[in-house]
């Protein structure tokens, strides 16, 4: 048979249509190539059978099929019953759940509704689709195809329903581009009672006869598919009462693409009043359950999946596809109401349920079912899943009329029971995905079959060791307990799990409130109710094994031992008894250890964590070790006193020199006292010396009076003492172990090595080393042996930062610090002494320590020349310390320029800072220099930075830039614009350091540098500077130069917020090892005084050259720069991703442009050359493009052997490595 175009259709005017059969049997073809036709709809249920219809259709797109049963039950429609007309309802409900799926734009679901054709299958015969015109009478459950509808044209159809008070059920699909729009109206032709579009229609009917409906193209032409069934007339498979249960199979079906509804009659399995469940239903299949007079009941869909009935019976459910798609469904249709099929379930008793427990996997849409006998009060439902699945399963409570009450995804209480009775179980699957496994047990909290033994609550009683069998199983401890009592409980698993457990009276209700009714957060609950009382254990995620409880009473506890204060030096008794009766035997801040101290009453009074307790009077407190975790481990309580002295030893405060006095805290609970001599308004080094197992003691100093001064729990600190003498420090350790302590009197230097000071070169300084155990060691600054301000460095074997030199006046306040580097600067006060301490933060290691002179009185040379683009000064470092100073003298209106340069290819570098006449870092280097003014004066210290075995050369720029006149004339004399500016080219060398200009600049404007230079691995450093921003290091982000890829194109722009003004423009030799040749170019990019010209290409020189080389090549044309970008395209794509060309010149009057072109990984063959990546069209001559204008022949060879490898040149390979990369 001829395919027959759709598009030649479409041309067909509508008003001469044949009728022939020769065009029928086109259509036909076209309608399932349209629909993908997958044979009739079939309904199938389980065991029943197809209920008579009113009016037979022989060629119908839905067929009901059901095997035979053992009763028909027909459901007549009532005599003279009319349907009412209510207002149309769109059968499209809105989603309702959160975990659905986004709902379908209205542009998808107009797409899928277009191509349902192509998602059904095509092997089945096309004997349903009635195609014989567009218009005309409409056999009901029969697809109509209508190939072409002309915008604004419209199609009439006439259907006929033999039964009154019908709902027909009008499907209208759009196959095309257009906006399909339709109107049925009643026999009469006045009444409109409904307007299908997008989706099936429910059209509520009138009296049996002949109604009409017209079909509109609306905005522009199109093809669609029209199907309408009926509810009383169309095919209905009928369902017995034991299609229903829960035990039966579900609903088989399909429906045709495009084909209206699928009809299911319910019959008198189901009367007013009961409740359905509808599952399964795929996401585009929504069903509809009306009363035997037409009346809608309920909607449902994937989501609202429960119906209760109401109105008259018999029923029928109608399924229609809301995309109009071919689908093939299993729905399962369940009576929730009076159920039938479940199997009964018996409660569980507490500890192992034994076989009262229900087990098995949900399918994805569906439920499984138990009946339960329960009695009144609380349930405690127990609900587990596999790891992967256990948030899929669900579960209801349901009453015998199918009322819900109660139900959750997870463990619950149910406390909504109406009283005692039989209950349904509802299973189900939460997953829009997968099936879910479930394990669940029911236990009756009004119960005590199963429950332990009564225990006491006396902390001195053993633990309760108990064991979780089953991921489900319910625990029951019943204890002693009076309303009031306010109760410890902690329950905790003896490997990794949860468990939960809550306190119940008899009614099986919560019965200890953690509500302390003023707001305040306390430990335990309070019982309330009336007891017998129990404890209620169950799993959480699953558990199973062995865990660990503890009921014990908080208030007026028992079974506590009395504790008075503890002498230090002594190791507490240990003992499994976790309460203790503190003696306080008077007012004061005590150390507990941390451990919970409470009132007679249970409440809190010292929170667990707190290191101390303070009691304002003498009397008994209970002191209650409550660990994270229940074990039988012995408790060592910590009760002392900080203003006694019992079991405290002299210490001394001079340990620098006597070394660190040695403390065993292997005991738990243990605490060691030191008395010291220190009188107060010093201060005290702390140095600590650590454990076997590297921790570091905690130290509290206390006065007389038990005032704490200070705590350190690190392994040095400065104790300021300002409470009254004698004073004492008391060790505690945060893990057993044994101690060292080193405790130095500040101001004292006794003891501390010597640190004489070291000039400038690469003195190694003083060697001082740090222990694994010993991370401190002090140096003594004598008060003759300083200048007023001196500069700190230090290296050590690891080659790392891994200590800091801090240095402290007499009263212990720190003047410096290195913390986070090796190097800083200290002013000092001229004749007072100073200590310094190192102080490591890993293991051993050795140091060697320099201190230099950078105040007024350092020996340091002057520059050899203060002039832009003068002389450098030139160094080389032989060693990790070695280092450099330049003394510079200015006016402190001048703008300096100072600058360590270290070339690229050297190993190792520098660092340079810049130290004001007071002593003070005014400049740390980390960009191109150090920019600095205000000072007369200034020492220029330069520092060896990554050694490593080989000598670092460098150079030190020293350049007075401007004055309180203005700019220098070395730069005054070079006047550029931001319009741009013709090549200039030079020399940077170590006696010409710079090139320097002067630019008038305004806001917003914007240009570009580019620059050749002869150094393959360093960049000339580039920058703008205003004189209002001159002091820093780094950009002057108003005014500034920013480097792009290798370096040959620098991005200047001015910000919006910039004064307009004249600005310093300097080049120099960055990272480069000068000489250096360079040109430079600038080029205009924003607020331009005149725009700026396209490049263009007229030739190139020579016209070919081989792949996989640089070819120097040059480019004729007009308007050329450095900055014009070169590239080969073929087909209009370019032959490399990468840049392709770096210019190596560019004539004065741009008109001859000389670069490297590389051909690497571009094939052989003719290429157009394109400029500054312009458009154009492809063989097509344009300004910026040139066809075939440059040929790549074959690699050279030697010999005739292979091409030799080639590498990345180093302007290219320099582009790679910089050029940002995707992630």
């Amino acid at each position: 048979m001829s395919h027959v175009p759709t598009a030649g259709l479409r041309r067909k005017n509508r008003r001469r249509r044949s009728g022939t059969a020769a065009f029928t049997v086109v259509v036909t073809s076209l309608a399932a190539a349209l629909l993908g036709w997958a044979g009739p709809t079939q309904a199938t249920a389980r065991p029943g059978a197809a209920e008579p219809a009113t009016s037979a259709v022989s060629a119908a797109a839905h067929t009901a099929a059901a095997a035979p049963a053992t009763q028909q039950r027909p459901a007549p429609a009532k005599p003279g019953a009319t349907a009412q007309k209510p207002p149309q309802k769109s059968l499209r409900k809105p989603l309702r759940k959160p975990q659905k799926p986004a709902a379908l734009s209205a542009a998808k679901v107009k797409a899928l509704r277009a191509t349902a054709a192509t998602r059904a299958a095509a092997s089945a015969p096309a004997k349903d689709i009635q195609a014989t015109s567009c218009g005309g009478p409409l056999a009901l459950d029969t697809v109509r195809v209508c190939a072409s509808i002309a915008d604004g044209a419209s199609d009439t159809y006439t259907v006929t329903t033999a039964a009154a008070g019908d709902v027909l059920t009008v499907q209208l699909a759009s196959t095309g581009d257009g906006f399909i729009d339709g109107v049925l109206t009643g026999p009469d032709g006045t009444d409109q009672l409904c307007s299908p579009s997008s989706g099936p229609t429910a059209c509520p009917t009138g009296p049996a006869g002949t109604y009409t409906l017209v079909v509109t193209a609306v905005f522009a032409p199109g093809s669609y598919t029209l199907a309408v069934s009926s509810l009383k007339s169309s095919p209905c498979t009928a369902l017995a009462a034991s299609d229903l249960a829960f035990d039966s199979a579900p609903l088989t079906g399909s429906l045709a693409a495009g084909a209206a509804s699928s009809c299911y009659a319910l019959g008198d399995g189901a009367g007013s009043g009961d409740l359905l469940r509808l599952g399964s239903l795929p996401y585009e299949l929504q069903g509809t359950v009306y009363d035997a007079n037409g009346t809608e009941v309920c909607g449902l869909d994937r989501y609202v999946s429960t119906c209760a009935l109401t109105g008259d019976a018999p029923y029928r459910m109608l399924l229609r596809d809301i995309l109009a798609q071919a689908v093939t469904y299993s729905v399962a249709v369940n009576r929730l109401s009076h159920p039938s099929g479940c199997a009964a379930l018996a409660p569980a008793p507490f500890g192992d349920p034994g076989s009262a427990v229900v087990s098995g996997t949900v399918p994805l849409g569906g439920a499984a079912c138990r009946t339960v006998a329960l009695p009144a009060g609380p349930v405690l439902v127990s609900l587990h899943g596999d790891e992967s699945t256990s948030t899929s399963a669900s579960w209801s409570l349901l009453t015998a009329q199918g009322t819900q009450v109660c139900g959750d995804t997870r463990n619950a209480t149910c406390t909504t029971l109406p009283g005692a009775g039989t209950y349904t179980l509802l299973l189900g699957n939460t997953s829009t995905f997968d099936a879910t496994p479930y394990v669940l047990s029911l236990v009756p909290l009004t119960a005590t079959s199963g429950c332990a033994a009564t225990a006491g609550t006396a902390y001195d009683l053993p633990l309760l060791h108990r064991t979780l069998g089953s991921p489900v199983q319910t625990d029951c401890q019943p204890f002693t307990g009076t309303a009031g009592d306010r109760i410890d409980l902690t329950a905790t698993t003896d490997s990794y799990g949860d468990v939960t457990t809550t306190i119940v009276d008899p009614s099986g209700a919560p019965s200890c409130s953690t509500d302390s009714g003023d707001g305040s957060e306390q430990d335990g609950c309070v019982l309330t109710g009336s007891g017998p009382y129990r404890a209620i254990t169950r799993s959480g995620s699953g558990y199973t094994g062995t865990y660990t409880l503890r009921v014990a009473r908080l208030s007026d506890p028992a079974g506590c031992t009395p504790l008075a204060p503890q002498a230090y030096g002594t190791a507490p008794a240990g003992s499994p008894d976790p309460c203790w009766l503190l003696q306080v035997p008077a007012a004061g801040t005590y150390d507990v250890g941390g451990t919970g101290v409470y009132h007679q009453d249970g409440t809190r009074f010292c929170r667990k964590g707190a290191a101390s307790c303070t009691f304002p009077a003498a009397g008994t407190y209970a002191m209650v070790f409550r660990p994270d975790y229940l074990d039988d481990t012995a408790f060592s309580p910590v009760f002392m006193s900080p203003t006694q002295t019992a079991g405290c030893v002299a210490g001394s405060d001079t340990g620098f020199g006597s070394g660190p006095v040695s403390v065993d805290l292997t005991a738990a609970g243990r605490r060691d006292c030191l008395t010291l001599p220190t009188a107060s308004g010093n201060g005290l080094y702390l140095a600590a010396t650590s454990s076997d197992g590297g921790w570091d003691p905690v130290e509290t100093v206390y006065d007389a009076k038990g005032v704490s001064q200070c705590e350190n729990e690190y392994r040095f600190a400065v104790c300021k003492l300002t409470g009254t003498a004698p004073f004492r420090v008391v060790l505690t350790a945060p893990h057993p172990g044994v101690y060292g302590l080193v405790v130095q009197r500040t101001g004292d230097a006794a003891g501390c090595a010597a640190w004489p000071q070291s000039p400038f070169g690469g003195s190694t300084g003083t060697q001082v080393e740090l222990t694994a155990d010993r991370q401190t060691a002090c140096l003594a600054l004598p008060a003759s042996g300083h200048a007023t301000a001196e500069m700190f460095d230090y290296t050590n074997t690891a080659n790392r930062v891994n200590a800091s030199v801090r240095v402290y006046d007499a009263a212990g306040d720190q003047v410096c610090s290195t913390v986070g580097s090796s190097t800083t600067t200290c002013r000092f006060t001229a004749g007072t002494g100073y200590t310094a301490v190192l102080v490591g933060t890993s293991g051993a290691d050795t140091y060697h320590l320099v201190r230099r002179d950078v105040s007024a009185t350092a020996a340091c040379a002057a520059p050899s020349t203060l002039t832009v683009g003068g002389q450098s000064t030139g160094y080389t470092f032989t060693s990790a310390l070695d280092s450099r100073c330049l003394r510079v003298e200015a006016a402190a209106t001048d703008k300096l320029w100072l600058a360590a340069r270290t070339p690229d290819a050297a190993t190792g570098g520098t660092v340079l800072l810049v130290v004001d006449a007071t002593g003070e870092i005014v400049c740390w280097q980390q960009g191109a220099s150090c920019r600095v003014s205000g000072s007369a004066s200034y020492v220029v210290a330069v520092l060896a930075s990554g050694y490593a075995g080989t000598p670092i050369p460098a150079h030190v720029d020293t350049w007075r830039v401007g004055t309180a006149s203005g700019w220098v004339p070395q730069c005054t004399d070079n006047s550029l614009s931001p319009d741009g500016f013709a090549p200039r080219g030079g020399s940077l060398t170590e006696t010409a350091t710079a090139f320097c200009g002067v630019m008038q600049v305004k806001p917003r404007q914007a240009f570009d540098v580019y620059m050749t230079d002869s150094d393959a691995a360093g960049t000339p450093a580039l920058g703008l500077y205003s004189g209002a921003g001159w002091n820093g290091t780094g950009y002057d982000y108003a005014y500034q130069c920013v480097g792009n890829g290798a370096g040959s194109h620098y991005g200047c722009q001015i910000s919006g917020s910039a004064a307009a003004t004249q600005v310093v423009f300097l080049l120099s030799p960055g990272n480069t090892s000068p000489p250096v040749q360079y040109t430079m170019q600038g080029v205009c990019s924003s607020q331009c005084t005149t725009p700026r010209k396209a490049a263009d290409v007229t030739s190139v020189a020579p016209a070919s050259g081989p792949t996989g080389a640089d070819n120097q090549v040059v480019v004729h044309g007009s308007n050329l720069t450095l900055g014009t970008e070169v590239a080969l395209a073929h087909d209009g794509q370019r032959a490399s991703d990468y840049l392709m060309a770096a210019p190596v010149s560019v004539s004065a009057d741009g008109t001859a442009l000389t670069v490297l072109l590389s051909t690497r990984d571009v094939a052989p063959g003719t290429y157009d050359v394109v400029l500054d990546s312009t458009g154009y069209t492809a063989g097509t001559r344009s300004t910026g493009y040139l066809p075939g204008g440059y040929t790549v022949t074959a690699a050279l060879s030697k010999g005739g052997g292979p091409a030799p490898l080639t590498t990345e040149p180093a302007w290219l390979a320099a582009f790679l490595h910089n050029r940002p990369h995707p992630a």
